[in-house]
């Protein structure tokens, strides 16, 4: 497992919003606005994977991955620090 591409997730993972704890194998991702609202990404052959065994996407394509995972929190775009 390559530590590097689960900092580069985590960062982006952090732009969505969402709360991240990274361990040695592992991230715990929480959505800060309903703590039940957590998953478990692990990199496994070149596949960001779930607890529940659900790809993500690929290593080197941390951006994209991130989307899918704020989606499945219930989180939308990343937060650009824009106002409306």
């Amino acid at each position: 497992m390559d530590k590097d591409d689960l900092t580069t997730l985590a960062a982006e993972i952090q732009a969505h919003g969402l709360a991240v704890e990274t361990t040695d194998a592992q991230l715990r991702v929480t959505n800060p606005l309903n703590c039940r609202l957590t998953e478990e990404i692990s990199l496994r052959d070149g596949q960001y994977v779930t607890s529940f065994c659900y790809e993500i996407g690929e290593a080197g394509d941390e951006a994209a991955s991130a989307t899918r995972i704020a989606h499945i929190l219930a989180v939308g775009h990343p937060t650009t620090g824009a106002t409306a």
